[in-house]
C-alpha cells in the first residue's frame, strides 16, 4: 500500500510534460517502480508460502470468510502485478492502490490489532 501510495503521489509532483523527459535523469516515479516490483514479488512469495493454506485449517468458522477475502484480494492483487492488462502502467498501480486501501475494512473483520498495524504501517 506504501509503495503504492509513493509512486502516485510521485506522478503528481512530476507530471509527464512532452519532450522535457528526453535523456534527463528519471522522474521520482521511475526510480520507485523497482521497489514496487519488490514489493510485489515479496507479496507473491508471501501468497504462496504454506502458512497461508495452513492457517485455514485452524479458523473458525466465523474468521474463515474474513481470510478467504483478504487472501484472495492479496493473491489477485499479485497476479495481476504479474500479469498485466493492457493498460498504462500508472492505472495499473492506481487500481491496485485502491484495491489496498480496502484491504483494512476485511481485516478489521478478522482482526482488529492486524487492521490498526496494517493502517498504520501504510501511512509508514
Amino acid at each position: 500500500m506504501n509503495v503504492t501510495e509513493q509512486y502516485l503521489e510521485a506522478l503528481v509532483e512530476e507530471p509527464f510534460v512532452p519532450g522535457k523527459q528526453g535523456y534527463m535523469t528519471p522522474g521520482k516515479a521511475d526510480l520507485i517502480k523497482p521497489k514496487l516490483a519488490i514489493v510485489m514479488a515479496q507479496l507473491k512469495a508471501t501468497m504462496s508460502h504454506f502458512a497461508i493454506a495452513e492457517a485455514w485449517k485452524d479458523l473458525g468458522i466465523d474468521y474463515k470468510s474474513s481470510y478467504l477475502v483478504v487472501t484472495s484480494m492479496l493473491n489477485t492483487i499479485s497476479n495481476i502485478y504479474d500479469h498485466p492488462p493492457p493498460i498504462p502502467f500508472y492505472e495499473l498501480v492506481k487500481n491496485q492502490h485502491e484495491a489496498l486501501s480496502k484491504l483494512a475494512i476485511y481485516l478489521r473483520a478478522f482482526d482488529e490489532e492486524l487492521a490498526d498495524v496494517y493502517d498504520r504501517d501504510s501511512k509508514v
